[in-house]
């Protein structure tokens, strides 16, 4: 069910560890679960999808590239849209800057 381990670098020295990676079809199913449970027009921050995977910041923060990832696949599969200011993000641009998750065409409830 959860994939690998996560250290994160501590500003004191060394790494610490903050948990355990959720798989790519756990965190799939936790961005679509936050969407289904929202209005069609609706869009959310990855950073509710992080939080909902840890609740811990260092925790979820390091999971942010994850759901970043993971949002691209489901775009590409039709299932997301990600988006600043209401366009489109090319995928150049996904892990730069803020970006809002919402329902693709082929988003299924």
């Amino acid at each position: 069910k959860w994939g690998l381990c996560c250290l994160r670098k501590n500003p004191a020295g060394g790494e610490v560890f903050v948990g355990v990676l959720p798989t790519v079809h756990e965190t799939s199913d936790i961005g679509g679960g936050i969407l289904s449970r929202r209005a069609a027009e609706s869009s959310i921050c990855p950073s509710e999808v992080a939080r909902a995977l840890q609740s811990d910041e260092a925790a979820w923060r390091a999971l942010m590239s994850q759901v970043r990832d993971v949002s691209a696949a489901m775009r590409a599969g039709g299932r997301l849209r990600i988006m600043r200011g209401g366009l489109d993000v090319p995928d150049d641009m996904l892990h730069r800057g803020a970006i809002r998750l919402a329902r693709g065409a082929d988003f299924e409830t």
